[in-house]
C-alpha cells in the first residue's frame, strides 16, 4: 500500500498494484501478508501460494528475510523462480518455529512441489 501511495484492499487490487510494478520493471513482486496465502506476480504470471504451515509459532520476526534468503540461494542453484519462492517459503517457517532469527538449516531443503 506504502509503495503505491494507495488502499489495496482487494485481491484485484493487490494484483492490479503488483502488475504496475512489473511494468515498471520489477521482474517479479512478492506479497505476504501472515497466514494468508502469497501473492507473485511478473509481467505475465500471477500465483497464489499458500504458506507452508507452522505447527508451532515461536518468533516471526525475520520471516520475510529468511524467505528472501531462501529465494536466492534457490536461484543461485539455478532454481526457477516459483521453485525458489516454495524454497523461500520453507525458510520462513522453519525460521517462525525458532526461538533466534535465520538459523536456517540448508538440509532441511523442501521436496518439489
Amino acid at each position: 500500500q506504502r509503495t503505491l501511495g494507495r488502499s489495496l484492499s482487494t485481491n484485484e487490487e493487490l494484483i492490479a498494484g503488483m502488475k504496475e510494478l512489473n511494468a515498471a520493471g520489477a521482474h517479479w513482486v512478492l506479497v505476504t501478508n501472515g497466514s494468508q496465502p502469497m501473492w507473485v506476480t511478473s509481467v505475465s504470471e500471477t500465483h497464489s501460494l499458500p504458506i507452508v504451515p507452522v505447527p508451532r509459532l515461536i518468533n516471526p520476526i525475520a520471516c520475510g528475510d529468511a524467505l528472501l534468503a531462501g529465494v536466492a540461494w534457490g536461484l543461485g542453484q539455478g532454481r526457477d523462480m516459483l521453485e525458489s519462492i516454495h524454497i523461500g517459503l520453507h525458510c520462513a517457517a522453519q525460521n517462525a518455529a525458532a526461538l533466534l532469527p535465520c538459523r536456517l538449516r540448508a538440509d532441511v531443503e523442501p521436496r518439489s512441489q
